[in-house]
């Protein structure tokens, strides 16, 4: 029996803390050998000795000599000839996650690790919360981290608004710490650049820097409405992120693999639209072998001018990742979904039931789908050099110059791949 001067307890304010942990794989060495501390040395996931290697991570004395991540070994050692070059090691890094995870816990049993190097702390009615100024108890878990872990690179942020200390975390140097006072969730925000939004794919980051929308202030300026019909899909999850209502989709979750092409002229020419599919297919495609999985199953949606949507879907004879054949569903689903005399805005396919690619030969597999897969692996490989626009069918161009989702690829890139593509047609 409830007793009538008893209140509720109530709710404690939600508190944030974000852990970003700058070239994990090189402090991850750090920690385990004290001895390399204060020596320029890179991390790399080959040989060195290959012509390819690149920089995977560095050490704080190679940061501030100009070592970046991602360049080449080769160019590395010409800047700084005494450079040290070690091999990753997997069994560090999972050792010195395992003591990072050990000490979260004292504070907190509620965290997580989006990544390597992100870690997200609820503080949320903790002692810590009670007990410590925001400011020093950040001072405290640096000097922890580099004490009971051996992380001495971690950057710290906290605030009430999880997506802002994310944000500010990303956006931090190496040590430094980023504290935000309540009431001022909005502004900082509002001043962070776009860049550091989570949860978004290539395409809609690419779009962002076309349209000149580099901070998330200028975002909130758009409605829904308009962010939708510029961004798709993702047009939704822009407008709560840059207002603080949304979340990152959980890492945990399997991320839906698809593809899309806006249109930014109303067509209702068959052909045209047809193209549009395969080119949308096209893309589709460069994803799963970007990935490393097949699909089952696919779903097509087309949005018309008028706002209606239509959606069909339809399951393949056997998981595949080949061009040919999901171009040919796709077309089969648009020959039966649109039956509109409306103009249509946007083309979207969807992989369902994917599973990663097993390296198990088909029995049946001929000479012909043999020489397909190898064709696809070439071409995947030079658009990973060049971008998605370095090889397209001739009959493609229209479509993909005039797609604003479409990745943004070097101005000599693009030329060379217009010129070449016209002539094959």
């Amino acid at each position: 029996m409830r007793m009538s001067g008893a209140s509720a307890r109530p709710e404690p304010e939600p508190l944030h803390l974000a852990l970003k942990i700058g070239d994990f794989a090189a402090q991850a060495i750090e920690a385990r050998e004290p001895a390399r501390r204060g020596r320029a040395f890179v991390v790399v996931r080959q040989s060195a000795a290959s012509h390819k290697s690149s920089v995977f991570a560095r050490s704080r004395q190679a940061r501030e000599m100009g070592i970046d991540a991602g360049m080449p070994v080769f160019i590395a050692r010409r800047r700084l000839p005494r450079l040290e070059v070690l091999l990753r090691r997997p069994d560090f890094e999972e050792e010195t996650r395992g003591r990072l995870l050990r000490l979260v816990e004292t504070i907190t049993p509620a965290c997580r690790c989006d990544g390597r190097e992100l870690w997200m702390l609820d503080l949320s009615g903790t002692p810590v919360q009670r007990n410590w100024e925001m400011g020093a108890f950040a001072g405290a878990l640096r000097r922890q981290l580099f004490q009971r872990v051996g992380l001495d690179g971690v950057a710290i942020a906290v605030s009430r608004l999880e997506l802002l200390a994310r944000m500010q975390a990303g956006a931090a140097r190496a040590d430094e710490v980023r504290v935000c006072e309540p009431g001022r969730e909005d502004s900082l925000l509002a001043g962070l650049e776009a860049s550091f939004l989570p949860g978004l794919s290539r395409s809609c980051r690419a779009l962002l820097a076309r349209y000149g929308l580099r901070k998330v202030g200028q975002i909130r300026l758009l409605g829904r409405r308009s962010l939708v019909k510029r961004f798709g899909a993702e047009g939704e999850l822009l407008f709560e992120l840059v207002r603080g209502a949304g979340s990152p989709p959980s890492s945990r979750r399997r991320e839906e693999l698809s593809a899309e092409t806006i249109l930014d002229w109303d067509i209702v020419d068959w052909n045209l639209l047809v193209q549009c599919v395969r080119y949308t297919a096209d893309k589709l495609c460069y994803e799963l072998r970007s990935r490393d999985v097949h699909l089952g199953s696919l779903a097509l949606t087309l949005r018309y001018a008028d706002g209606v949507r239509a959606r069909r879907s339809r399951s393949l004879a056997q998981p595949t990742q080949r061009y040919a054949a999901v171009a040919a569903a796709a077309a089969a689903l648009f020959e039966q979904l649109c039956q509109r005399r409306i103009a249509v805005k946007s083309i979207r396919i969807s992989a369902s039931r994917t599973r990663p690619e097993t390296a198990q030969l088909d029995l049946f597999e001929s000479v012909r789908d043999r020489k397909s897969h190898s064709l696809g692996r070439s071409i995947k490989a030079i658009r990973d050099r060049v971008g998605f626009g370095g090889i397209l069918s001739a009959a493609a161009l229209p479509v993909c110059e005039r797609d604003p989702t479409a990745a943004m690829q070097p101005a000599r890139g693009e030329r060379g791949a217009s010129t070449i593509n016209r002539r094959s047609g």
